[in-house]
């Protein structure tokens, strides 16, 4: 996610979970198939999928609001603000989530209750470009996912709850030295 390698790698398979992810904000989502090792590290083997955040593309500041409401009283909410001038950009978004559920575990055997859900996020980016051509950077997301969720098996057990929180920051440098760019980067997840 904007540069920042979101695996997981404690987990047996290395994969980003998307449970937590929110559309709001994003501006493109890529997926580069075959072995890709060489730019992403070894875990991508298989391929990659990139997802890029809403970056600031027309001078001036601009401010994007969306709501959504469906069933389950499912709410979606989310604010953004770009701002861009001849030498610096910023994007930020902040979004939520949140759903009364509904229950997989059978009602007649005793569980009434809806598995409720909600999830906030905030991205941002920006950056500064010197006289040299050297541009510093900036990226990074914090999102909180709070979930109810019944097992399946051997038996339905209602009372489940998954808590994920994930930030992740990243900052870097591109300049080029005649035809070759360049770009130091430092990301954590």
């Amino acid at each position: 996610i904007d540069g920042i390698d979101v695996t997981d790698p404690s987990s047996v398979q290395t994969a980003y979970d998307f449970g937590a992810l929110t559309g709001a904000g994003l501006a493109r989502i890529e997926i580069v198939p075959g072995s890709q090792s060489a730019l992403y590290g070894s875990s991508a083997v298989g391929g990659v999928i990139a997802i890029t955040s809403t970056t600031a593309t027309d001078p001036g500041l601009h401010h994007r609001v969306s709501a959504e409401y469906g069933s389950y009283t499912t709410r979606q909410l989310s604010y953004g603000l770009t701002w861009m001038d001849d030498r610096s950009d910023f994007a930020v978004t902040l979004s939520q989530v949140a759903t009364d559920g509904f229950s997989m575990a059978d009602e007649n055997d005793g569980n009434p209750e809806a598995d409720g859900y909600a999830a906030n996020r905030l991205s941002f980016n920006g950056g500064y470009e010197f006289d040299s051509g050297l541009r510093i950077a900036i990226a990074g997301f914090s999102e909180t996912s709070d979930g109810d969720y019944d097992s399946s098996f051997p038996i339905a057990d209602a009372d489940n709850r998954a808590l994920i929180e994930t930030a992740g920051l990243r900052l870097s440098a591109t300049f080029a030295t005649g035809p070759v760019d360049h770009e130091i980067a430092l990301s954590r997840f």
